[in-house]
């Protein structure tokens, strides 16, 4: 079975804007590249970002949804991820948030190994209490191989991002997809106020850079 070669997953409400015309300009590059693509544009499909009881980490019967067990296939076929959302509060949009939170699951994007092995802490708890501490284990990142292109848009300018800091890069970049494995590149569109000739110009060239 052939791997797919990319997965664009959408998050923008508005079907007309900076976030669209992203969309659009990256589908006529893969298209003109012949690639192999698929698109999941969450609102469209109206994803439910709201993580049940039932999902919960620490329970143990823990159930992952068909949909959600759908979308871990096509990321796991996938060899490049593309994110296109606005920043929004710093952040990404709460239905994105609740894509990963529901999807990138540990066992599937990511596990945890003991820091002291099972034998070792058996023998030290007689004597320490205190090594359950070390429980929660060392992350281990399961997505390894895999990279992604993140398109973000800010209605600010990014010198205003330079004064005030870029946590929202870094949220994306080394907290989430970091954190699975997945290496990845950010291409920031700002000043995205009003749809010009300007700014289309800006994100044909960013859009161009990142799929060459």
């Amino acid at each position: 079975m052939n791997n797919m070669k990319y997965l664009i997953i959408y998050a923008h409400p508005d079907s007309e804007g900076h976030c669209s015309t992203i969309l659009s300009e990256v589908k006529k590059r893969l298209d003109e590249k012949k690639d192999e693509y698929e698109v999941i544009d969450l609102y469209k499909i109206k994803y439910d970002p709201v993580l049940t009881e039932e999902e919960l980490y620490g329970v143990k019967q823990r159930k992952l949804t068909n949909i959600n067990k759908q979308m871990q296939e096509k990321i796991s076929k996938a060899e490049r991820i593309i994110l296109i959302y606005p920043v929004w509060w710093n952040s990404m949009p709460a239905i994105l948030k609740g894509f990963f939170d529901r999807v990138f699951t540990s066992g599937f994007a990511f596990r945890y190994k003991p820091v002291i092995p099972s034998m070792i802490r058996t023998k030290l708890l007689m004597r320490w209490a205190f090594v359950t501490k070390f429980d929660y284990g060392i992350p281990v990142p399961l997505l390894r191989g895999k990279e992604a292109i993140v398109f973000l848009t800010t209605g600010s300018p990014k010198i205003a991002f330079f004064i005030n800091g870029n946590r929202f890069k870094k949220v994306i970049k080394r907290d989430t997809l970091g954190f699975f494995g997945i290496k990845t590149k950010i291409y920031h569109i700002d000043n995205c106020r009003a749809l010009n000739k300007y700014q289309i110009a800006k994100i044909k060239k960013n859009v161009k850079r990142a799929i060459n």
